[in-house]
């Protein structure tokens, strides 16, 4: 079957057609776009999906922005977007909350909610972003884009999508390099770098991680330095390197400030000390060490109850760890409770790891 864009990503999302027709209507409604009606809607995403016809006019920028993706006109040039005007810097700012508001809700477990809200949330801040501005507003805008896009990617990632996700890390990227923003720079390839552990490409993963790291030497706060080694120690986990884990773990428990303040300067990460546990205790558990499960039983005893993703994963890592160990009565109880968070969550990726420990 020949590739189409159109049916890729909505394949990526799980999407039946009658989904994105849906959502195409609502992203009309937003918009104060006219829409064909829905029998013929759903003939023209058949052609469309075939490459019968290419998607003109509204009916285009409607797919991009819903499934955040670039399609060209019929003839092959880039048709005019919704109309919009450049924005203005307390607009902007408006658009920094908005996103702030998504991440929340991320963070409880709605990425299949919030997905689509912020597909179409980027594809706005890159409509304002070609339509220019002064300096400032533009590269305010790629940063806001580069947060965005990067959040979009980790949850393509959590929905079990991680060739789309690592795509999206790479838009990231993009764009702060766009916002000379060099720890939105060092975030999205940090995502990319634990996209290569899901897709098998563990020794990948760590030399990315590594160049990163040291890439951002001098140029970020000590608090994400402390995150830039976690994630370090996760990747050398991944791929096998216990010795590396464990020397970029340390060096993450050094980093980390003393007063588990979240800094203004980065709203896209968190990182408190039960946090840098679940995380360390999650690198420990893939090498498959006692300490482990000490680290892990200490994080949860703390760890916030509206991180509903993180805790699924911290007690999905408990039950292997102790599966691991031997004990077959304290691995079932951590599945049971790990399990009713995934399902919370709606984490395909969680699920999966819960599924391969059942079945080991």
């Amino acid at each position: 079957m020949t590739h189409n864009p159109i049916r890729a990503a909505r394949a990526a999302r799980g999407w039946s057609q009658a989904r994105l027709i849906s959502e195409l209507v609502r992203a009309a409604n937003a918009h104060g776009v006219a829409l064909m009606n829905t029998a013929s809607l759903r003939v023209a995403l058949s052609r469309w999906e075939n490459g019968h016809v290419q998607p003109a006019g509204d009916h285009r920028q409607l797919l991009q922005t819903v499934l955040g993706i670039e399609l060209t006109g019929p003839d092959g040039d880039d048709e005019a977007e919704f109309s919009v005007q450049p924005l203005t810097m307390p607009q902007l700012e408006s658009q920094a909350e908005i996103l702030d508001a998504i991440r929340r809700s991320d963070r409880l477990g709605c990425a299949l909610m919030t997905n689509p809200q912020l597909n179409t949330y980027s594809m706005g801040l890159r409509a304002s972003l070609r339509a220019g501005g002064p300096l400032d507003v533009r590269l305010r805008l790629a940063s806001l884009l580069a947060d965005a896009d990067s959040l979009i990617a980790w949850q393509l990632l959590d929905l079990g999508h991680p060739g789309v996700a690592f795509a999206r890390y790479e838009d990231a990227e993009r764009y702060a390099t766009m916002a000379e923003d060099a720890q939105l720079t060092a975030h999205a390839r940090s995502g990319q770098a634990v996209t290569l552990i899901d897709l098998g490409r563990f020794a990948e993963a760590y030399s990315l991680m590594r160049v990163t790291r040291r890439q951002a030497d001098g140029k970020v706060t000590p608090l994400f330095s402390a995150w830039l080694s976690a994630a370090t120690a996760e990747t050398a986990a991944a791929a096998g390197y216990g010795a590396a884990c464990r020397d970029s773990l340390r060096r993450a428990f050094d980093e980390l400030p003393a007063d588990d303040r979240p800094e203004p300067s980065l709203p896209f990460i968190t990182l408190t000390r039960t946090h840098l546990q679940r995380w360390a205790g999650h690198a420990l558990s893939l090498l498959g060490e006692r300490d482990a499960l000490d680290i892990l039983g200490q994080a949860a005893d703390t760890m916030p109850s509206d991180f509903i993703r993180a805790r699924g994963s911290l007690h999905t890592d408990l039950a292997r760890c102790h599966a691991l160990l031997g004990h077959s009565t304290d691995a079932a109880r951590e599945q049971i409770v790990a399990l009713e968070l995934v399902r919370t969550s709606g984490s395909r990726r969680q699920r999966r790891r819960l599924a391969e420990l059942r079945a080991a």
